[in-house]
């Protein structure tokens, strides 16, 4: 098992190199993923890199990892996620901090990112002439490989993805023997906002930047804005129009959004929408819909808004608002199940404009990785 504190060094400093727009191997895997077939554009890949790299300090890796590793390390599958650029890196992280061996199966529109980071992480162990460079360090990239190779030789397998992917990687890791306790499932997720129209036009571009960055397609992008009844989205669609001169939107969000604006307008229904048809607005109840197209859901009390998300499971990952969670979830007198709930409800709150800014020890699903990782074994 390779020294924790050692890993975490090379981690750091290869982010510091990473952090460089024009440092070689992130150069090449930047222009390699554009030419994938997604819906990246080089401003949102940039920027999911300048943000991931923000994170890996030393000071940062030590106060997630808080010297947690696994007691009887072993091999974890890991299928990443494909509709984020980078969105794979925490779990690559948590496998190898933790000290198992990585085995990951990369999606088809992102292979490229984490691939080439992990690789910069072992050679930059390689080159050191300490004792890292006689460790296990070396090996901390792990393989990359399909579905099948990584469940045979697999204990445990962490999988993030739509619902009925991950319920058909649940079946073939049962099929391959894997042990339930051993798996952690991450099915589609969303994220929501809460807006009172006191709003700042800084905070409207924020919320720009939660709905419409990476396309909408992130578990953590705002799908649905609960508003005030009768509060219009002037305010946002003038934001979300400015937000598009920074961040254009990537060619194909135009033809995902033609087909819900002709409906909503056949059938009379209150929308909005950009010129470019970069991103849509509408009203009505609260729905995710098309990815860029946004949901102006109309609230007469706070507190129906927290009743409806409490209603949601681990579906909602974040709930971006400036109003109190205690304003959301008031006191009750329930049940102690009902009080533990509200208190996961609770931790959902973040404030507008961090949707796109996650930590690195943000929880998905409110599992935290490296527990699931270090206490999988009974």
């Amino acid at each position: 098992m390779a020294d924790q504190s050692l890993l975490i060094a090379l981690i750091a400093e290869t982010a510091g190199r990473w952090s460089d727009p024009d440092f070689g191997a992130r150069r090449e895997a930047v222009d390699r993923t554009l030419s994938c077939d997604n819906v990246f554009t080089s401003e949102a890949i940039e920027f999911a890199i300048d943000q991931q790299m923000s994170e890996l300090t030393e000071p940062k890796l030590h106060a997630w990892v808080q010297g947690r590793q696994a007691d009887h390390p072993g091999t974890v599958a890991v299928l990443g996620a494909g509709n984020v650029p980078f969105v794979d890196l925490q779990d690559w992280l948590a496998v190898t901090l933790s000290g198992h061996a990585y085995v990951g199966v990369s999606s088809s529109r992102s292979p490229y990112l984490l691939k080439a980071f992990a690789e910069s992480v072992r050679q930059l162990a390689a080159s050191r002439e300490t004792s890292v460079h006689k460790t296990s360090v070396q090996d901390t990239p792990g393989r990359f490989v399909d579905l099948e190779t990584a469940l045979r030789v697999a204990e445990w397998v962490i999988a993030t993805g739509a619902d009925d992917t991950v319920h058909d990687v649940q079946k073939k890791a049962i099929e391959a023997g894997i042990a339930e306790n051993k798996m952690l499932l991450r099915g589609s997720g969303f994220g929501v906002a809460v807006v009172t129209g006191n709003e700042s036009a800084d905070a409207w571009l924020d919320l720009a930047e939660d709905c419409l960055l990476h396309e909408g397609r992130g578990c953590r992008n705002a799908a649905i804005v609960f508003a005030p009844e009768h509060l219009a989205p002037d305010g946002f669609l003038a934001a979300a129009a400015t937000f598009r001169g920074v961040f254009p939107a990537h060619p194909r969000t135009a033809g995902g959004l033609a087909i819900p604006k002709a409906m909503l307008e056949a059938l009379g229904q209150s929308c909005a929408y950009a010129d470019d048809l970069s991103f849509l607005v509408s009203a009505g109840e609260p729905e995710v819909k098309e990815p860029c197209h946004i949901r102006w859901a109309s609230y007469k009390a706070l507190s129906e808004v927290g009743e409806w998300l409490s209603g949601q499971g681990r579906t909602v990952q974040v709930v971006l608002t400036s109003v109190s969670p205690d304003v959301l979830w008031p006191e009750s007198d329930e049940s102690d199940e009902s009080d533990e709930s509200d208190e996961l409800d609770r931790r959902l709150v973040s404030p507008i404009g961090s949707a796109q800014h996650p930590s690195i020890n943000w929880c998905p699903d409110g599992v935290d990785t490296i527990d699931f990782l270090c206490g999988a074994t009974t």
